[in-house]
């Protein structure tokens, strides 16, 4: 492990800009002090969310690694432990290794947002800004360095981004397919990121990539009706991977006690009940407020919750207010990206925040959607002083072709040619006469 970190830290030094560099070996480096902090020395400071459910993932990750035959039944540890007991059948286990190949996951979802400021017109400060919130964001840090499976979420989020962006740049329908492969495994590791997928599809029924523009198109339509029918091929054939998690949802009545249910001492929205499916529309945006806010500046109860708010809430709710006020200021393409994005974080907030009730959970579960409100923070630094124009990318990339010449620009550049040849063979024969 220590052999592997050294050879990653050298290669993360070697990023093309010193500064981003820099940040990420830090981030790397703070993230395996976290892993033994809590392995070590949790006796004196416990790390935030480091507790009941790291031990419950842990311990049914090396149940599977001592029988096998539990990857093919329904445990509570669900795909995160069977993946991580498949890795302890192989190394045994050891719990070092469970975390610091966490680690690996949350420095993955890091490299994959800096893929996603390649894909935009940002300069180089811009880039440092957005790398800097993404590398050293104290919930980041935190979750990829303990044994919770937020940061494997993470990073597929984060990658159904990358290719999503790649697809509303492009075109390219190998790129939605991606993207409808992301989400679909992130599924299993939580059923909820479902809706992430939801409003990527909304999006690709309206959005026309090659004209780039909002419209219904029969190349799109193609594009979604193959994504959609493997997709439905594929939760078909393993229904309960998928949808597991909503088996237990047999009547209304189990639905809207689970909705109402409050734990925890962070818990908030206390007073409302949800009775009925109008309701839970109706107050679904407050409850996805909430979700993205937790704990709200008057709920804090102490120096956590303040520290919380400030360092993780302000930027869940920042990044759309963010976009929101210099959407004027950017490109037409990056634009439409944001708009797109803020569509399936609406819709991923609201379904989240519907079995989310206390703020501890909901900083754990925002955290799988950290990757779509990083892309909209990269987009919202970018710039453009003609919102129609093209993006900066689209510019430094018509450059490399040289523009065919006009017939009196070549006529022009051949009469200077002459010229110069001209004055060339006057001073060779003045130096001949001499």
């Amino acid at each position: 492990m220590v052999v592997h970190a050294m050879v990653a830290i050298y290669i993360l030094a070697r990023h093309r800009i010193r500064s981003v560099a820099l940040l990420l070996v830090v981030s790397l480096v703070i993230r395996v002090g976290l892993v033994f902090w809590d392995l070590n020395l949790s006796h004196i400071v416990s790390l935030p969310n480091s507790g009941l459910d790291s031990e419950m993932f842990f311990n049914y990750a090396r149940a599977v690694a001592q029988d096998p035959s539990l990857l093919s039944v329904d445990i509570r540890g669900g795909a995160f432990s069977k993946l991580f007991g498949t890795l302890f059948w192989v190394t045994g286990p050891l719990r070092i290794f469970g975390q610091y190949t966490n680690v690996l996951f949350g420095m993955s979802l890091v490299l994959v947002v800096g893929l996603i400021t390649d894909l935009l017109p940002l300069d180089r400060e811009q880039t440092v800004k957005v790398m800097a919130v993404v590398a050293l964001l104290p919930n980041s840090l935190i979750l990829s360095s303990i044994f919770l499976r937020e940061s494997v979420v993470g990073f597929l989020v984060a990658s159904s981004a990358y290719f999503f962006a790649r697809w509303f740049q492009s075109g390219r329908g190998t790129f939605l397919i991606w993207t409808a492969v992301m989400v679909l495994v992130g599924a299993t590791f939580h059923a909820a990121v479902i809706a992430v997928g939801i409003g990527y599809v909304c999006v690709s029924i309206v959005y026309q990539p090659t004209r780039r523009c909002f419209g219904v198109s029969l190349q799109g339509l193609a594009y979604l009706a193959i994504a959609a029918a493997m997709v439905l091929a594929v939760v078909a054939k393993n229904p309960d991977v998928f949808l597991g998690k909503f088996d237990g949802y047999g009547s209304e009545e189990i639905l809207f006690g689970d909705v109402n249910r409050r734990s925890g001492g962070s818990q908030y929205l206390s007073g409302l009940t949800i009775s009925s499916y109008p309701e839970l529309l109706l107050f679904g945006p407050l409850r996805a407020v909430y979700f993205l806010g937790a704990p709200m500046p008057w709920d804090i109860r102490g120096l956590v919750d303040a520290a919380t708010f400030l360092s993780d809430s302000v930027l869940y709710l920042g990044a759309p207010f963010l976009f929101l006020r210099r959407r004027k200021l950017l490109g037409r393409n990056e634009r439409l990206l944001g708009y797109a994005l803020m569509i399936s974080i609406v819709i991923s907030s609201i379904v989240f925040g519907a079995g989310v009730s206390n703020a501890g959970t909901a900083a754990r579960h925002r955290f799988k959607l950290a990757g779509l409100f990083f892309a909209l923070i990269a987009l919202s630094k970018t710039s453009n002083s003609d919102p129609a124009a093209p993006s900066l990318k689209q510019v430094s990339s018509s450059l490399r072709k040289p523009a065919p010449l006009s017939r009196s620009t070549a006529t022009l550049r051949i009469s200077e040619r002459g010229v110069a040849v001209q004055s060339l063979e006057v001073t060779s024969l003045r130096k001949s006469r001499r």
